[in-house]
């Protein structure tokens, strides 16, 4: 179960490790360090599916929407 705080922290987490990879996308030298990209995209995969399931087991924790008839 999430709380959004769990929510807000993974998306941090998202977010930094897609900054960390823009920035070495953005500034890598001619000759490119495999090994880091790869690491750096699985860190932003993982991370994103971190976010991902933070979020779902938030919105599992919510009661369903009430309509109000009218």
């Amino acid at each position: 179960m999430s709380t959004i705080e769990d929510v807000r922290t993974a998306e941090k987490a998202m977010n930094d490790a897609r900054e960390a990879l823009r920035t070495y996308t953005e500034q890598q030298s001619s000759a490119p360090d495999r090994s880091l990209h790869r690491y750096l995209a699985a860190e932003l995969r993982t991370t994103t599916e971190n976010y991902e399931k933070a979020i779902r087991e938030l919105s599992s924790n919510q009661p369903p929407a009430v309509k109000k008839q009218v």
